[in-house]
């Protein structure tokens, strides 16, 4: 007796190589990617890593460079940075550190939010405005500050034995906003703090270099009555001195942070105006009394 096959029920003994072929395909793109991954670029991969799992909610600023052209772009602004350019190789003196990062600043468009100046022998000193370092009342670095300290830290790390003091200092402008939840003192030490410290674990600087130091609201360098004004004095700076400076000379020279007839200068003109140290505490308290109430949002 014959059984006729019911419809639909067809031989379905061929098609368990539709499932083989499948699965071998599937191996193989995972071979594929195995091989790809086994001779990435390191220097790209903790690039792209520190720039996805960074703390800030900033986008990062991912750098990519080719090892064989020595150009490295930038993903967000599209820049291009000619390692190999003149000027622009890692620094072995004062002189070319001052040079590396004047042209970071010129070709990076930064003139608004960084300031370069040398000034005596073996003295570069930097300004970083507050408003790409961090957001307002916080200490907390933003991905363009690492970004910008990156650079800077493989200049100092590369002529670390040529310094002998790296000195960070945080400034908190005056609100003239009674009983200000926040406290200048210690949110300009963080600030410092912050600065120090990334330099010091991204490029492992040794330690007997850094100099932290918080300055509060205390050194002005503009009136507190305006927001521009205020703008300008918060701010993050770095004086670094190399092995053939005299410590006591060149501080002299910096002298008087918050007057601006003290300010530094630099002769070559691809540099900015920067600022300076301490002249006097009378100064300061006059400066204060001089100021009248404004408000202000921020630190």
């Amino acid at each position: 007796m014959s059984f006729r096959k019911k419809s639909g029920d067809e031989d379905s003994s061929g098609s368990w190589l539709n499932t083989y072929s499948d699965m071998v395909t599937l191996l193989l793109t995972f071979f594929i990617v195995l091989y790809s991954m086994s001779s990435v670029n390191q220097s790209k991969f903790q690039a792209m890593i520190r720039t996805m799992t960074g703390k800030d909610s900033m986008p990062g600023q991912l750098v990519v460079v080719n090892a064989t052209s020595g150009v490295s772009s930038n993903s967000n602004t599209g820049y291009v940075h000619n390692n190999n350019a003149k000027g622009n190789q890692l620094p072995k003196t004062m002189d070319e550190l001052y040079q590396y990062l004047v042209n970071y600043v010129q070709e990076n468009n930064k003139q608004a939010d960084i300031e370069v100046t040398k000034n005596g022998v073996g003295t570069v000193y930097i300004k970083f405005s507050n408003a790409m370092m961090f957001k307002p009342d916080d200490s907390e670095l933003t991905s363009t500050a690492c970004s910008s300290l990156d650079f800077l830290g493989q200049g100092l790390k590369n002529m670390e034995s040529k310094i002998q003091r790296i000195q960070v200092e945080g400034h908190t402008a005056d609100t003239k906003i009674p009983n200000y939840p926040v406290n200048d003192w210690r949110l300009s030490g963080e600030r410092a703090a912050s600065v120090v410290t990334y330099l010091n674990e991204s490029e492992k600087i040794r330690n007997s270099l850094f100099i932290s130091i918080g300055f509060g609201k205390s050194q002005p360098i503009a009136s507190n009555d305006t927001e521009a004004g205020r703008a300008k004095n918060r701010r993050v700076e770095i004086k670094i001195y190399g092995t053939e400076a005299n410590l006591k000379s060149a501080g002299a020279v910096l002298k008087g942070t918050y007057d601006t007839s003290k300010y530094p200068t630099s002769n070559s003109g691809a540099g900015v105006a920067a600022s300076s140290d301490v002249s006097s505490a009378a100064s300061s308290a006059a400066s204060s009394k001089a100021s009248s109430a404004a408000t202000a949002s921020s630190k």
